[in-house]
């Protein structure tokens, strides 16, 4: 073949190929950066399992489920990453449906007290009292359970709403708490540090739960269904990946935990078990959840769980 024939035939095919298929854009929404439960979406983006379901990701990660969801209202979100008691949006009538439960007992909640304190362990807390970030946040709910499931009543661990993170840090040092109810990455570093010790675990006491849970739009689940399912078949094929590689599913997530890599190894150790492969709300745990809310104030009725979930899309 002539070099001018095998060039015309060359461009035929490249011709006959056409443009490869473009990715459809969604738009994803964390309630924050550095979580790592919440940093799986960012294991999904970074090992292609969203790109191999034909969908470009956009991050965006907000300081707080509120902001998240306020987003979701107006109509900027396609999809969530979020905890389990945001279900409080959806029955508020934010516009989307929870679509998949993949965080089982609150594992990711501890309480952590002063070296100095005196308190061993979850027994000691009895009296004390316990930073939360708001008194009808999810933090101060397990303060109040595990005092409950300790036989001394809703308010034998006395809690406080002190603010975030740092607030609960500085509350601590000076002494204004006897403990915080915060994450496990912060009490490791707080460990690291010589600053606190964690004496209890959400998870010791309270075993059946939804920690965090995935929700899209009323408008995706309504016009791009497919590309629902395409996004959960990602994210679990991701989860799947996490779970046989831990080397590489902190790689993947160091970008946005931004952990050191040895409170990185213990989180992983601590969290990546109680990560669900199948997505289904388990009806008792789904209960617990809708009873935190009522414990807290927050709700006094309930929809049917018809109007706040959809499993129809799970692979």
């Amino acid at each position: 073949m002539s070099h001018s024939l095998f060039a015309a035939s060359l461009a035929v095919i490249i011709a006959s190929a056409g443009p490869a298929a473009a990715l459809d854009k969604v738009r994803v929404g964390t309630p924050a950066a550095d979580v790592f439960e919440f940093a799986i979406l960012d294991a999904g983006i970074g090992g292609g399992f969203f790109k191999k379901q034909g969908l470009d990701v956009q991050k965006i990660d907000f300081a707080g489920g509120a902001k998240e969801h306020q987003a979701m209202a107006a109509g900027d979100l396609d999809f969530a990453v979020t905890t389990g008691a945001d279900i409080l949006f959806v029955i508020r009538g934010a516009p989307e449906k929870a679509i998949a439960a993949y965080g089982g007992a609150p594992v990711s909640l501890v309480i952590s007290a002063r070296p100095d304190s005196g308190i061993q362990s979850l027994a000691d807390l009895k009296g004390r009292t316990v930073g939360a970030t708001s008194m009808t946040s999810m933090t101060a709910w397990v303060v109040m359970e595990l005092s409950r499931k300790s036989g001394w009543g809703p308010d034998g661990i006395r809690h406080v709403g002190v603010g975030g993170n740092a607030a609960m840090i500085a509350a601590l040092e000076a002494h204004n708490v006897d403990a915080i109810c915060g994450s496990t990455g912060t009490a490791y570093e707080l460990e690291a540090q010589g600053k606190g010790k964690i004496v209890a675990r959400a998870n010791d006491k309270i075993k059946s739960f939804i920690a965090d849970m995935l929700t899209a739009s009323d408008d995706m689940i309504r016009t791009r269904p497919d590309e629902v399912r395409g996004f959960l078949r990602a994210w679990f094929e991701t989860v799947a990946f996490m779970k046989r590689d831990k080397a590489s599913a902190l790689r993947l997530t160091q970008n946005a935990t931004q952990l050191p890599p040895e409170i990185a190894s213990k989180i992983y150790d601590d969290e990546m078990p109680s990560i669900r492969s199948d997505g289904h709300f388990d009806k008792t745990d789904f209960a617990a959840v809708k009873q935190s809310l009522i414990d807290l104030g927050l709700v006094t009725t309930m929809p049917p769980d018809s109007a706040m979930i959809r499993e129809d899309f799970l692979p």
